[in-house]
């Protein structure tokens, strides 16, 4: 056992000395090296960038416990990579370069070839462009006549118009959008409040009369391509394949 120790632990060593001289060269990408305590033992400059303190060297590298995330959870996911030595990819909603966006992250085993044992972590961030895919389809077919450029900040829209809004773009009924609010703020919202929402704040300030002719003028001032910020904090989605039929 000693010797395969050693031999993983100067594996992982000189993965990371050359990882740190690159990154010296020129700038990585934002990736971090982690040893099988789970504690950052590299992280590139880019990678301190998007992440803050969170990336310092010698940290868990976690993101703060909110809404729906816990660090066990991550820790966890950490575990399985490490021991059944596969890949991980998904979709992130967090802090990255310092205010709340969707980025990807790549994990993978660092595998030592000499032993073929998991010595470590690589983790790799890409900030993306938020897109809706089924709306993206829709305005290539011309199917609406969606505004380009729409001053969402001139509705003074408040935090609850705002996650009504994103859920009923996306086919929620009021009932789904309460218990889903509900279940993200931890308290009951009935299905009352949120037609209220609808009747009383909504239809007036969009100037429609009707749910119908609210979705089409949402989807036509463009609102599919934007999220609330309170939704996509520390959310976690599994990355997957799109199928054609």
């Amino acid at each position: 056992m000693v010797p395969n120790m050693n031999s993983n632990t100067k594996y992982l060593e000189c993965v990371i000395s050359k990882y740190r001289d690159l990154d010296e060269l020129t700038l990585l990408a934002p990736i971090a090296i982690y040893d099988l305590s789970q504690v950052v033992a590299f992280s590139s400059k880019q990678y301190k960038q998007a992440r803050g303190v969170q990336a310092n060297e010698g940290s868990s590298g976690l993101p703060d416990e909110l809404g729906q995330y816990f660090k066990s959870q991550s820790l966890k996911e950490q575990e399985d990579i490490i021991s059944t030595k596969t890949s991980s990819y998904s979709i992130n909603f967090n802090y990255y370069d310092g205010i709340v966006q969707p980025y990807t992250t790549y994990k993978k085993p660092l595998i030592n070839p000499d032993n073929d044992e998991a010595v470590g972590l690589y983790v790799e961030l890409r900030k993306i462009l938020y897109t809706n895919l089924k709306f993206s389809i829709l305005k290539a077919l011309n199917v609406y006549d969606f505004s380009v450029n729409t001053n969402f900040r001139k509705y003074n829209l408040s935090k609850r118009e705002k996650q009504v809004i994103f859920l009923f773009i996306h086919g929620l009924t009021s009932q789904e959008i309460a218990s889903v609010i509900s279940t993200a703020e931890k308290k009951t919202i009935s299905k009352s409040a949120i037609d209220a929402v609808f009747a009383n704040q909504l239809r007036i300030k969009f100037d429609v009369y009707t749910r119908d002719g609210l979705y089409d003028k949402l989807i036509n001032l463009g609102f599919y391509q934007i999220i609330p910020q309170d939704l996509m904090v520390n959310i976690k989605l599994p990355a997957g394949h799109i199928d054609v039929y």
